[in-house]
C-alpha cells in the first residue's frame, strides 16, 4: 500500500477536513451558543413548539469541550452518550482498510437502525418528560 503524497487530492481533502473539524471545535469551545446566538436555530423547534432529537447539542458539544458532562447530558442526553460511538466510528474510519471488522460492526445495518430507532423515541420521549 503506498501513502499519498502531500500534494494528492486525498492528502489534502483529508487536511482540509481535519483544519475544518478543528476550527469548529475550537468555536464551539470558545463561543457559548447559550450567550452568543450565531449558531443556527432548531427550525422544528421553531415550528411546532416541540424539540427535535437534536435539540440542545449544541450547547452539550460546548459542554463537553469544558468537560462538563452533567450540562451536556441534562442538554441532550441520547446524542451526548452517541458522541463516544460516533468518535468510534471516525478513529476506526482511519484504520479501515488493514482492520475492516471494528468499522464494519460499528456502522453495520442493525446498529445504523437501532440508533435510529432509539432516536426517533428519544424524539418523542423527551418532549413528554420535558427532558
Amino acid at each position: 500500500m503506498t501513502r499519498p503524497s502531500a500534494t494528492s487530492p486525498r492528502f489534502l481533502l483529508t487536511l482540509l477536513g481535519a483544519v475544518a473539524v478543528l476550527t469548529v471545535v475550537y468555536i464551539y469551545y470558545k463561543v457559548n451558543p447559550q450567550e452568543v446566538h450565531i449558531f443556527p436555530r432548531c427550525v422544528f423547534l421553531s415550528l411546532t413548539g416541540y424539540r427535535c432529537a437534536g435539540c440542545g447539542l449544541q450547547r452539550a458539544i460546548h459542554s463537553l469541550l469544558h468537560l462538563d458532562i452533567r450540562a451536556a447530558l441534562a442538554y441532550n442526553f441520547y446524542f451526548t452518550l452517541l458522541l463516544p460511538w460516533a468518535a468510534a466510528i471516525l478513529a476506526t474510519s482511519l484504520f479501515r482498510r488493514s482492520h475492516p471488522l471494528p468499522y464494519e460492526l460499528l456502522t453495520h445495518r442493525f446498529v445504523l437502525t437501532a440508533v435510529g430507532v432509539v432516536a426517533v423515541v428519544w424524539w418523542v420521549v423527551r418532549n413528554f418528560i420535558g427532558w
